[in-house]
């Protein structure tokens, strides 16, 4: 019955933050730190609309977007930025070449450029500080933080971006004190024979035969946060290996206050580029749904110990099982794992897949990442995540953009890419504080 419900708020209507009353202007004025400020952006009528110059057939459907703006002074600014059409082809193209890790500096730097403009105005300029969005539509794809930015990228030269899934997360209370009980899942044990088809995208259609490959990086990553908690005298369960099932870590998930899971991820509607290397990727095309013989009825998932994707799926924890647990002591989650803040893109109603599941569920903030991840890459990000997060107090937008910096500047120093395929996957929602 829980799971049946699940699917139903999955599917039904706008997000459940869209249903709640809009908070006063003065009330998000106040909730901002002085050098932050919040970019929401909405659909909305075109001119030729309001005027009654278009047919019937398109009179009635929004085909501009709005950015409503506020800083700490609560003078609010609506601003026309464009046609949705036109944003989304320059969004779509600048995602394209951030998940490429082979895409060039400067169609990198003419992609973002073009964002930059959309959002930010005609010179496309970024102010330092703390960056609020509410994105709409494919814009909720994107990490402003590696918008190109002065011969560098925009986190580099002290943006620190962070998204709302709707304004009234601005107003979410900060965490109760300590870290409390921590959940480290992951690096599970897949069946015997599993070859490497799952760390290639271009193999991604075939995962239901070849299987999930080991993730060394996972295993050491979840070491190195053991560590962390228990130097702060953190009570840690640590699931790995055999022990990473998807009936324990669904047990353990509503009993903690902080809960990573890294391991092999899917999404339905993403689509399977070939590029090379180890990553933690499932990633299946929607045409690829009759391949799968008992697939899981989801939109998105990770894989856990014995996860299968024959007849029937077996080891996969879905958005579907995600939403419905109880998740509301849940203060952070993150998500180490490929497209794990991928799903379908609703106009009006943002994105579906376990992003969506997780704050249903009443999860405080959720890391997700936006493309197929590097695994050693991951690795190297969510140790100075955490250690900036939990390590040093910091805030979470804080937290997020100094862990970028320090890895752009490890893999400058070791001579090795910037792009932000490596550094710039993963972005958090919900809770700033």
């Amino acid at each position: 019955m829980a799971a049946e419900q699940a699917e139903g708020q999955l599917g039904a209507g706008p997000a459940a933050a869209a249903a709640m009353q809009a908070p006063e202007i003065a009330v998000l004025a106040a909730a901002l730190p002085p050098d932050a400020r919040l970019l929401a952006v909405t659909e909305g009528l075109s001119r030729e609309q309001m005027h009654g110059q278009l047919d019937t057939a398109g009179a009635g459907v929004p085909q501009e977007w709005y950015a409503f703006a506020l800083d700490a002074s609560a003078r609010p600014t609506l601003r026309r930025l464009g046609s949705v059409a036109a944003i989304t082809a320059d969004a779509d193209a600048w995602y394209a070449a951030l998940r490429d890790p082979r895409a060039s500096a400067a169609e990198l730097d003419r992609r973002g450029g073009a964002v930059a403009r959309d959002l930010m105005g005609a010179d496309g300029s970024i102010a330092p500080g703390t960056l609020f969005i509410v994105p709409a539509g494919e814009l909720f794809r994107l990490d402003l933080a590696a918008l190109p930015l002065a011969g560098g990228f925009a986190v580099e030269r002290g943006l620190r971006a962070h998204v709302l899934t709707h304004e009234a997360d601005l107003l979410l209370p900060p965490p109760r004190g300590e870290a409390g009980r921590v959940l480290l899942a992951g690096a599970p044990d897949f069946p015997a024979g599993a070859g490497t088809g799952a760390t290639r995208r271009q193999l991604c259609l075939r995962a239901p035969q070849e299987g999930f490959a080991a993730l060394a990086s996972a295993a050491r990553e979840l070491r190195e946060l053991d560590a962390l908690f228990a130097a702060r005298h953190e009570p840690v369960e640590r699931l790995s290996g055999a022990a990473a099932t998807r009936e324990r870590v669904l047990a353990a998930l509503p009993q903690v206050q902080v809960a990573h899971l890294a391991t092999h991820g899917f999404s339905l509607d993403a689509s399977c580029a070939a590029v090379p290397g180890a990553s933690r990727s499932l990633t299946l095309q929607s045409t690829a749904r009759e391949a799968i013989a008992g697939e899981v009825p989801a939109v998105s998932g990770l894989a856990f110990s014995g996860a299968h994707l024959g007849a029937p799926a077996t080891g996969i924890l879905s958005d579907v099982d995600l939403a419905a647990l109880d998740l509301r002591g849940v203060d952070w989650i993150a998500l180490s794992a490929c497209d794990s803040g991928l799903g379908p893109v609703r106009r009006g109603e943002g994105v579906f897949g376990m992003r969506r599941a997780l704050r249903l569920a009443g999860a405080r903030t959720v890391v997700m990442s936006l493309w197929e991840v590097d695994d050693e890459a991951t690795a190297a990000l969510m140790a100075a995540v955490y250690a900036q997060r939990f390590g040093r107090g910091r805030d979470v937008p804080t937290a997020m953009a100094a862990a970028q910096r320090e890895t752009l500047a490890a893999r400058r120093a070791a001579g090795q890419s910037v792009h932000p395929y490596y550094w710039a996957a993963f972005v958090a929602e919900g809770g700033w504080r």
